[in-house]
């Protein structure tokens, strides 16, 4: 049936107003659906505007962090550099104060070195146990060269014992026995061991005798005193030079 029969059948004016009414309705239901379907858009529009704004502020606290973490990373790293080259700075002029230190030696007084090799300190420290001590003894090139150091070195601890003055042989008091101390290096050496004194010894001095083989020039032989002084760095009594 179609629409001409239909609106013979019902009538002209039942026709149009019923088609009248049905155009309204699919109107006012379509126009309803628009509206609520807006009204949900726009929502999501607002809650995504809020997120975006969020996300904006979140970005910026970010961004914020992110500055002062450079600035922290940049700070940290100028000081960096500055403790570094105040290091370097520092190294240059012990440098520079050894180098001086080994003129002035050698001018005013030649018998502290022999060749560019000197004794350069004798540390001793004490242990758990009773009269039981470790040593330390630092040989050094004042200079670096591509040649060995080769030589034996003969130490004495000077003291009393029993009211009299006595010198004894440390190579006959270590806890490893050693006829004596031999040395090769190139830049330094630390010669190192532990002994026993005798329980009436009095220790004062520590007198460090050295012998060098096959030296170029000058005298084989180089001597440094220190005293006895507990429990860490022995300081410098005097040098002198074998004869």
């Amino acid at each position: 049936m179609n629409l001409e029969q239909i609106k013979r059948r019902v009538g002209a004016f039942k026709f149009y107003v019923t088609l009248i009414v049905v155009l309204s309705v699919c109107g006012y239901a379509g126009y309803s659906v628009g509206v609520r379907y807006q009204a949900n858009l726009q929502q999501e529009i607002a809650q995504l505007t809020h997120s975006v704004e969020n996300l904006r502020e979140e970005n910026n606290k970010l961004t914020r962090s992110l500055n002062i973490l450079g600035v922290d990373l940049e700070v940290s790293r100028l000081a960096n550099e500055n403790s570094q080259q105040l290091i370097r700075d520092e190294m240059q002029e012990q440098v520079a104060l050894r180098k001086e230190l080994s003129f002035y030696q050698k001018v005013m007084a030649p018998e502290m070195e022999q060749e560019g090799f000197y004794i350069d300190s004798f540390n001793v420290e004490p242990t758990s146990s009773a009269n039981y001590y470790r040593f330390a003894l630092i040989l050094m090139q004042q200079e670096r060269r591509r040649s060995q150091v080769k030589g034996t070195l003969n130490i004495k601890l000077v003291g009393s014992q029993a009211g009299e003055r006595k010198a004894l042989d440390l190579s006959k008091l270590l806890s490893e026995s050693s006829d004596n101390f031999a040395f090769s290096f190139k830049y330094f050496e630390i010669v190192r061991g532990e002994f026993t004194l005798p329980v009436d010894f009095l220790p004062e001095q520590v007198q460090v005798e050295s012998k060098l083989k096959n030296a170029k020039w000058g005298k084989r032989d180089l001597a440094r005193t220190f005293e006895w002084q507990l429990p860490l760095e022995v300081g410098t009594l005097a040098a002198n030079q074998l004869n």
